[in-house]
């Protein structure tokens, strides 16, 4: 047998025991009964449990350079920056990317260096941002 506490027709927390013997009794009395097949984050639809659709990931579009570094550090990727910062050709360039690196206190997904970074060190930006973005 299963119970869950439900808000707004989602299945919030979802247990096989007594909610009595777990919770506060205030809370505990806020769960019902449900079928075996329900989990956290199912929805009610008249009277029917559906499997709710995976939440969609949010993807962080800037994080702190220290939080980049950091995440850089953990993938044993940091070592690869400078080495890629000197092998641009064009002088301006160059120096705007070491400008960046050195000085800048946030960092974009979307800015063409980190872009083409993530490319040279066959990285998914989307996962180094996400975990970058916890640190």
């Amino acid at each position: 047998m299963k119970y869950a506490f439900v808000k707004d027709d989602i299945a919030i927390d979802v247990v096989s025991s007594d909610p009595f013997m777990l919770f506060v009794e205030s809370y505990a009395a806020q769960f019902i009964e449900v079928p075996d097949k329900v989990f956290s984050g199912w929805v009610l639809n008249e009277d029917e449990w559906l499997e709710s659709q995976p939440l969609p990931i949010y993807v962080p579009q800037e994080v702190s350079m220290r939080q980049a570094r950091l995440e850089l550090l953990a993938l044993n990727k940091l070592s690869f920056v400078q080495p890629a910062i000197d092998s641009i050709q064009d002088a301006t360039q160059k120096q705007a990317a070491q400008i960046e690196w050195d000085y800048s206190s946030s960092v974009r997904i979307d800015h063409p260096f980190v872009m083409g970074l993530g490319l040279m060190m066959n990285l998914d930006l989307d996962k180094v941002f996400t975990e970058a973005s916890k640190r």
